[in-house]
C-alpha cells in the first residue's frame, strides 16, 4: 500500500527540517497517539545525520489483538537526513512481526515561499505468510 501525505507548515524548509530531525523527542506531547521518542543512535558526517529513533505508542490495540500483539505498540524509525537536499529517507522496524512488515519512505520539505510543504511518501508491505501465530 503507498501512502501519500503533505502538511503546511509556517516556517522556513531548513528551519522545519532541522525541527523534525533533531526536536522531534521533546515535541511527543504535540503528536496524538505516541507516548514518547527516544534517540537511540545518531551520527553525522557531512550533511547527512543516520538517526534510530524508539517510538512509544499511546493507543490501545483492538481487543481481538490482544493475544497476540503487545498492549501498546513501539517501533524502531531508521532514517537517514540529508540536510543538502531537505529531505529524510527512513525504514520503520516494528516489534511484532518484523519479517512480514515492510515500511519505508521519504520526507520531503519543500520551500514554498517563507513557508514549507512537508511531502510524506511511503509504502508499507505485508507479507501474510510470516504472520502467521
Amino acid at each position: 500500500m503507498k501512502i501519500e501525505a503533505d502538511a503546511f507548515v509556517d516556517h522556513p524548509a531548513d528551519e522545519v527540517f532541522r525541527a523534525y530531525r533533531d526536536v522531534l523527542p521533546r515535541l511527543v506531547e504535540q503528536i496524538p497517539q505516541v507516548r514518547a521518542v527516544i534517540v537511540q543512535s545518531r551520527k553525522e558526517s557531512g550533511h547527512i545525520v543516520e538517526l534510530v529513533n524508539l517510538w512509544h505508542g499511546d493507543s490501545p490495540v483492538p481487543t481481538i489483538a490482544e493475544k497476540i500483539l503487545p498492549t501498546r505498540a513501539s517501533w524502531f524509525d531508521h532514517a537517514s537526513w540529508d540536510a543538502a537536499a531537505l529531505e529524510a529517507t527512513w525504514r520503520i522496524e516494528s516489534e511484532v512481526f518484523t519479517d512480514a512488515i515492510r515500511c519505508e519512505g521519504v520526507n520531503r520539505f519543500v520551500a514554498v515561499g517563507n513557508h514549507t510543504r512537508v511531502e510524506v511518501r511511503a509504502e508499507i508491505r505485508v507479507e501474510d505468510r510470516k504472520t502467521h501465530v
